[in-house]
């Protein structure tokens, strides 16, 4: 058995030989993305390291993940050295993800499509990931690469304050309405 020196991820759940996916429980507060370094054990029998290719939602990639939501994150383009079902999982390096704030749309805009969001709490700076969850699996995520604040600080907003992001929305997705939740997610690299 390696040293573990890495943080605990939580276990594997489901592997998808196929699409060279595994599915993973993960634990509170833990999340993957892109370009993570993950170690999978499995007692003696199964230790390796591999790289998070991309992250799957409904067999659709995404760039982020919200806590509760069910993924399946692609390790191995050729469909070899999977980890086996119950395997831990270790990060041992590369970008982490975190919630690092939460609200909800408080109004939608029109043309350009633009929604208000109210910061219920946390913090969102320029850089960060927002993902709107509404009803009827309703999910819109993108990078906050502009927060119009019209406050002191300009690239960031903070908890009761309210700033409008600029949407880059699929057509087929639509936009969100007033009252659908948002998730800040940080990336650190």
């Amino acid at each position: 058995m390696p040293e573990i020196a890495s943080r605990f991820m939580g276990k594997v759940t489901n592997v998808f030989e196929k699409r060279g996916c595994v599915g993973f429980g993960l634990q509170d507060g833990a999340m993957v993305v892109e370009g993570s370094e993950l170690l999978f054990v499995n007692g003696e029998r199964y230790s390796h390291h591999q790289t998070v290719r991309s992250v799957q939602i409904n067999s659709h990639s995404v760039q982020v993940v919200a806590p509760g939501e069910r993924c399946a994150i692609r390790i191995d383009d050729f469909c070899e050295m999977l980890p086996p079902n119950n395997s831990n999982v270790f990060m041992s390096r590369g970008p982490q993800a975190g919630v690092s704030g939460k609200g909800i749309v408080s109004r939608v805009f029109h043309d350009p499509d633009t929604i208000g969001i109210r910061l219920e709490e946390g913090v969102l700076c320029e850089g960060d990931w927002i993902i709107i969850h509404g009803d009827d699996d309703y999910r819109h995520e993108q990078c906050a690469v502009s927060i119009d604040v019209r406050a002191v600080d300009p690239d960031a907003a903070v908890t009761g304050r309210k700033f409008g992001v600029l949407l880059d929305v699929d057509p087929d997705i639509g936009l969100p309405v007033e009252g659908d939740n948002v998730t800040v997610i940080s990336i650190k690299k």
